[in-house]
């Protein structure tokens, strides 16, 4: 018997120095080999929001992987459950 896996989805919002530094095309980058979708947008305050949606563990090891490559960058990181919309890959939203 398979455990049926449940999407979850998280809204955050990064802070910091996370424009201007590869931030949205790295975490397509990361999102990639992980699965599930969402959206990452620049937004005009110098934030960075990512929409992002998936198996618990893939978004789990998402975000593991932004801490880990940007660390230095965020300075506050702000978390939020959503409701997960289908999405099927993480996509850059462009203004």
């Amino acid at each position: 018997m398979t455990a049926r896996s449940t999407t979850i989805a998280r809204r955050l919002r990064y802070e910091g120095r996370v424009q201007g530094v590869g931030f949205r095309a790295t975490v397509c980058e990361l999102a990639r080999p992980r699965g599930g979708g969402g959206e990452v947008r620049n937004e005009p305050d110098g934030s960075v929001r990512l929409d992002t949606e998936g198996e618990p563990q893939a978004v789990a090891a998402l975000l593991r992987a932004i801490r880990e490559r940007f660390g230095a960058n965020i300075t506050r990181e702000q978390l939020d459950a959503a409701t997960p919309r289908g999405l099927q890959q993480l996509t850059i939203v462009r203004p």
